[in-house]
């Protein structure tokens, strides 16, 4: 991990590169536009724009802290932590 840390520490500086924060989080609310949808009985009454936020701003507070944490996970970890993370109320969303 210690080859890639300077690429994430982008993300955590004083002075970033302008506009890499907003763009990882574009990123992340285009995955979750564009690759998912609702399904089920329930569907109808989610409202997609602030689930989508939701999941977004979570996934990239969770990489902000890893960050801010000294990387207290590999990345493997880090990797198994988001996917358990997006498949709380899986089962209200499937990949298109």
């Amino acid at each position: 991990m210690k080859g890639n840390n300077h690429y994430y520490n982008l993300l955590v500086i004083q002075d970033p590169i302008p506009g890499i924060r907003e763009a990882l989080l574009e990123v992340l609310k285009d995955l979750f536009q564009n690759r998912f949808s609702f399904i089920g009985d329930k569907a109808s009454e989610i409202n997609a724009d602030y689930f989508t936020h939701y999941r977004a701003y979570g996934i990239y507070g969770w990489i902000l802290e890893w960050i801010r944490a000294g990387y207290d996970a590999t990345p493997s970890e880090m990797a198994r932590r988001i996917i358990n993370l997006l498949h709380y109320h899986s089962s209200l969303m499937r990949e298109v």
